[in-house]
């Protein structure tokens, strides 16, 4: 996780933008900050939060202070059953990401292949 060195910092990058704000109505309490967390701490390390534990405190009290939840809402958010599995794939979607398919898995292998690692591996005197 990238370090949330000051203010500024928690600031810029935790602060959801309007149009975030747009996909966190509706959410109230421990949703709303679950899915909070899970959207800003993708768009900073390009995976998923897998623990509760891998959110600095700072960054969690600047979140409980910006949606006015309970100290205890971030931990009380179920990352592994229905809504974090459903706000994952909300997260994904409006990022613009999507699970990878098998056919995804082919057309990548093709691709290093032909363009990265062609088979003309003979030495070159």
């Amino acid at each position: 996780m990238k370090r949330c060195g000051n203010e500024q910092d928690l600031i810029d990058h935790w602060t959801p933008f309007e149009a975030e704000m747009a996909l966190l109505a509706n959410r109230t309490g421990r949703g709303r900050i679950g899915l909070a967390v899970l959207l800003k701490y993708f768009q900073l390390n390009g995976r998923f939060t897998r623990r509760h534990g891998d959110v600095p405190g700072p960054v969690l009290a600047f979140l409980r202070e910006c949606f006015s939840v309970a100290p205890t809402a971030w931990f009380d958010y179920d990352l592994g059953g229905r809504s974090g599995k459903r706000d994952r794939e909300r997260v994904r979607g409006y990022l613009g990401f999507r699970t990878i398919k098998v056919a995804d898995e082919r057309r990548l292998c093709r691709w290093l292949e032909t363009e990265v690692a062609p088979r003309d591996l003979e030495p070159r005197i």
